[in-house]
């Protein structure tokens, strides 16, 4: 225990810092943009009223989120590490593409759990929704960054810049829909 905190730090010993960092780095954007959010409450919509089927997919495609967000992060630390260093860690990289992995599993399963949703709510599988349309944008974003890594048509040195430049299909398809397009069935916020 005390010996360990008396040697030199590692890199590793920061990342809760960093994670603390950026956690109140956003509490506090979110602090300062109140007129982003609408505070005003509203009845909820009938189809948000099937708790199954809500519960399933909504987590579901949460957990996807869940998993690019940490490819995002992994990303992001990695270039950092390569512009200061010129060095890759190789085991951050096989926890990228597992994070990769899970994500894209996970939101083609979120997806095709929508569109049985969809059908029991609206009577269409699919719709091109606003919300439709960016899933499916950001599944084929990650399938075909997967396909690239799996085929080695992506360099390995690019592996971690298009795995973050990927989330921004993720952004779009949350943040994005919801709050600044605001149009569509799925435009709760």
């Amino acid at each position: 225990g005390i010996a360990r905190l008396l040697k030199k730090p590692r890199a590793n010993d920061y990342y809760v810092v960093y994670a603390g960092v950026g956690a109140g780095v956003s509490v506090l954007l979110c602090n300062l943009l109140p007129n982003v959010f609408d505070s005003g409450i509203k009845p909820l919509q009938p189809v948000l009223r099937s708790n199954f089927w809500l519960t399933l997919h909504v987590l579901t495609i949460t957990f996807s989120y869940g998993a690019f967000a940490v490819s995002f992060v992994i990303s992001m630390v990695q270039l950092l590490r390569y512009l200061l260093n010129k060095h890759y860690d190789s085991s951050s990289e096989q926890a990228n593409t597992s994070a990769l992995k899970i994500g894209t599993m996970m939101l083609a399963l979120g997806t095709l759990l929508g569109a049985i949703w969809a059908d029991f709510a609206w009577g269409r599988f699919w719709g091109w929704d606003p919300k439709e349309t960016w899933a499916a944008i950001t599944l084929m974003v990650y399938m075909i960054l997967l396909h690239g890594r799996f085929h080695n048509w992506i360099k390995r040195e690019l592996n971690y810049v298009f795995s973050a430049l990927g989330f921004i299909s993720v952004v779009m398809a949350w943040y994005g829909v919801n709050y600044i397009l605001g149009v569509g069935l799925h435009s709760y916020g």
